[in-house]
């Protein structure tokens, strides 16, 4: 069954979302695409547009592979407005060798990468033949990857345009993760700024860099950094020194962190919405279809990114909050979305079709064990999160497929993936416990 709320491809294969903006009224959504089956294959960009982050209107494929430089697939980017017209930044991918019985996959994992740009005079329209490149293929290591540099996010502002892309560079033998700074004067000729390393990951990728609440803080999604059964790639966000005019970032490593205590989330990207707030959607991996379903990959609700105490906060948007108008009772979650508020005690637990909440002291415990494929790897079954201060206030938001758990105010989120959900509900000491279902959705 699909989800109510969550964003889905109609059918197929979704990864990042990417090119996220407002504009013209509508809140555009752009995704990594592979229109052909239910795996990962040549990316094109999905579209969808909507007014309130939960309707959404399905278009046309809006980018496709139609040039030599992206003849392997249109890789994530970022969107922005200026003049009226609706620019569009992406990575363009071109293998250097196919393989024979499947060209939608590199033979030797080697290819070219390079930045490309398209500008659409009202966001619906997108000419593939009107693509112009704009940072060709890295050719000095030191700097940066041939292959692996990608994802531009962009954005303009008083003193020009500017670009953060995903890398990594061999240093010494080994190789590390980093963020390169671009600018530009018109969006088109770009000139090299600086870089950010993080030595301890192999290669950052879909860099998100905005201000929020006075402070600059940048997402990225980092390979090779996970440990154990935690999965290998995963988002993190830091509150960051950043100064425009030379690119300089500086940030420690250390204080980076997953953005979701759940481990799903991967690819996040932000916009500003109608009022200028910074909100997040994120990529929620899935180890296989849900069953009978014909689609693989959803997003996380749209999710407002503050900072307070130099930490971020996540607070879900109030336009989806405004949808769950009518009271019902806990067990409705078999038929459609519920919201929960709910408060634990100490020893407090809640159990939703087989998924467990608990609270034990002064930690939050999850437990998917028993609605989740037994034979994924690398996946968290289970969650252990320290609370802060002595409450623990849950809004939970359970739907189709998948559970997004907002702690005390959205100090700590917990998203994932569940399957097989049986429609039983209990919860013992629980101090305050209230539903709500959506009103009409169609």
């Amino acid at each position: 069954m699909r989800p109510e709320i969550h964003f889905t491809p109609i059918r197929n294969w979704m990864n990042d979302p990417v090119g996220l903006i407002y504009f013209q009224g509508n809140y555009h959504l752009f995704y990594q695409y592979f229109p052909y089956e239910k795996y990962w294959g040549t990316m094109h960009w999905g579209h969808a547009v909507s007014k309130d982050f939960i309707r959404w209107q399905h278009l046309p494929i809006a980018l496709y592979p139609s040039r030599l430089e992206d003849c392997n697939g249109c890789f994530s980017g970022s969107a922005a407005e200026d003049g009226g017209k609706m620019y569009l930044f992406y990575t363009g991918v071109h293998y250097d060798k196919v393989k024979k019985d499947n060209i939608h996959v590199s033979e030797n994992g080697l290819f070219t990468s390079c930045q490309i740009g398209m500008i659409s005079s009202d966001g619906f329209s997108f000419d593939n033949n009107e693509k112009k490149l704009l940072i060709p293929a890295l050719t000095d290591p030191e700097l940066g990857s041939r292959v692996h540099t990608r994802d531009p996010k962009v954005w303009k502002d008083s003193e020009g345009w500017h670009m953060v892309l995903g890398s990594q560079s061999e240093q010494q033998g080994k190789l590390i993760g980093q963020v390169l700074f671009y600018k530009s004067v018109d969006g088109i000729t770009w000139t090299f700024q600086n870089c950010f390393r993080m030595p301890d990951v192999e290669m950052i990728e879909c860099p998100d860099l905005f201000q929020a609440d006075g402070s600059w803080v940048l997402l990225v999604s980092l390979m090779g950094r996970g440990m154990g059964e935690e999965p290998e790639h995963i988002s993190y966000g830091a509150v960051v020194n950043f100064d425009a005019e030379s690119g300089e970032l500086q940030a420690d490593s250390s204080t980076f962190l997953p953005l979701d205590a759940g481990m799903d989330l991967y690819a996040a990207q932000t916009m500003k919405d109608e009022q200028g707030q910074n909100v997040m959607l994120a990529w929620v991996r899935m180890p296989q279809p849900i069953d009978g379903e014909q689609w693989i990959g959803m997003y996380t609700l749209p999710r407002i990114v503050s900072v307070r105490d130099g930490r971020l906060w996540y607070a879900v948007h109030p336009l989806v909050k405004e949808q769950f108008s009518i009271s019902c009772r806990p067990e409705y979650f078999v038929r459609g979305a519920v919201r929960m508020e709910a408060e634990l005690e100490v020893n407090g637990r809640i159990e939703i079709g087989g998924y467990e909440i608990k609270r034990t002291g002064t930690m939050l415990c999850t437990d998917r064990t028993n609605v989740f494929p037994k034979d994924a790897e690398r996946w968290l079954r289970k969650t252990q999160s320290r609370l802060s201060g002595g409450r623990c206030r849950l809004e939970i938001y359970v739907d189709h497929g998948i559970i997004e758990i907002f702690v005390n105010d959205g100090e700590m989120v917990i998203t994932q993936v569940v399957y097989g959900m049986q429609g039983t509900f209990c919860c013992e000491n629980v101090k305050s416990l209230c539903c709500w279902k959506c009103g009409e959705l169609e």
